[in-house]
């Protein structure tokens, strides 16, 4: 898969299972910290709108715009800055593609703990659908 900067448009959200999985993998089941990431009000799902200069976060109902650019890419991975928000505390997004439609990025939590987030495409690029909405409305309009 080539990694360009389109790849990330459009809205994605976070893969829970596939992240609570590898949290496993990494902490001993007696672990104090685990049962942290199993309360209910961690399995609400982050998801994130990617525009071409700004990120739209939506979490357990609020709404928080940042600006966002790609540094680089490469053919697996982009790297991004990232304005820091309530939400978002990590200015630099390094996001590694394992197909179109699923990414990961690092968590390092205060506590020394580090692991990987996974996040799945849930739609499209909004302006490609901005402009396919468009273009079928052009066309219903001139059947009608």
């Amino acid at each position: 898969m080539k990694v360009t900067p389109e790849t990330i448009l459009g809205t994605w959200q976070s893969d829970l299972e596939r992240t609570l999985a590898e949290i496993k993998r990494h902490l001993r089941p007696d672990h104090p910290k685990l049962h942290e990431f199993t309360l209910p009000e961690r399995l609400i799902p982050l998801t994130i709108c990617y525009t071409p200069d700004s990120v739209l976060y939506t979490y357990r109902g609020e709404q928080v715009r940042a600006r966002f650019r790609i540094l680089a890419c490469d053919e697996f991975s982009l790297v991004s800055e990232v304005e820091t928000t309530r939400l978002n505390d990590q200015p630099l997004w390094h996001i590694h593609f394992l197909s179109e439609n699923c990414y990961w990025v690092t968590v390092d939590l205060d506590w020394g703990f580090i692991y990987r987030e996974f996040f799945i495409k849930v739609s499209g690029s909004p302006t490609i659908q901005a402009a396919s909405s468009e273009s079928v409305d052009r066309e219903v309009a001139a059947k009608n």
